[in-house]
């Protein structure tokens, strides 16, 4: 089993309270409920999501992959991403495009060496990687073919540990919870659901968030029919290859 990380702890302070809350699976059986205090994302904009995904994917990493020796990073933004990992750790890993296309038609993933040199590569293959961290956002991309979840269950060992780092953005309109459709479109290429951490995005005052004066006044000027939603938190679901590398697909 992949060890989970403490069910508190933050990337700018002390340890909060030990967190004994569950979340129920769709099938029944509960997973536990971690919660990371990471503090209000510096210097961007209220939409912005690339530096609150960086450091979330270190801190993946750090949680999940120390004694893992394949692990990919994936998302719409690969050039970023490498940079960003070049220079956070020391590690050999690489980045990937998300797949939106069967196997034999998805781009090619980018190879990272610890000297920051890139080569063109391939699709990992089956059942060749320790740990995958997906980064979906501002949204998840989902497929009627179920990609790019099947690809990402295909490529983990048995074993092997998917962790998906999704939010809803800051803006006017009603508040999307996109956790429903991983937690499915997960389970149906075959993975089972580990734990889901809510990664905190702003400070605590006794058990009230803060919300920076720029987004308070931007909730003024609204009306309750078109709120604006403050970015208090980010999800990583956690998800476990399980036997079988197929992904689920006969």
């Amino acid at each position: 089993m992949t060890p989970m990380p403490p069910n508190s702890a933050t990337l700018t302070g002390p340890p909060a309270p030990p967190q004994n809350r569950e979340e129920p699976r769709s099938h029944g059986a509960p997973v536990p409920l971690g919660i990371w205090l990471c503090g209000p994302q510096p210097n961007t904009s209220p939409g912005e999501t690339r530096s609150i995904s960086q450091r979330l994917t270190d801190r993946v990493i750090e949680e999940f992959g120390p004694d893992r020796e394949s692990i990919v990073v994936t998302s719409a933004d690969t050039d970023a991403y490498a940079s960003h990992l070049d220079s956070a750790t020391g590690r050999h890993l690489r980045t990937a495009p998300i797949p939106t296309t069967s196997a034999d038609g998805t781009p090619p993933i980018r190879h990272r060496s610890p000297r920051s040199r890139q080569r063109a590569g391939h699709m990992p293959p089956q059942g060749s990687v320790d740990l995958v961290v997906a980064c979906q956002l501002p949204a998840p991309v989902l497929t009627s073919a179920g990609e790019p979840y099947a690809s990402w269950a295909r490529w983990l060992r048995p074993g092997g540990a998917l962790a998906v780092i999704t939010a809803n953005p800051a803006g006017p309109g009603r508040f999307a919870n996109h956790t429903g459709a991983i937690i499915t479109a997960a389970e149906t290429a075959g993975l089972a659901y580990l734990q889901h951490i809510i990664a905190v995005l702003a400070h605590i005052e006794g058990n009230r968030l803060l919300i920076p004066d720029d987004h308070g006044a931007a909730t003024e000027r609204v009306s309750a029919r078109n709120p604006v939603h403050v970015p208090a938190h980010a999800d990583v679901l956690i998800f476990l290859a399980q036997g079988d590398p197929t992904g689920g697909q006969a």
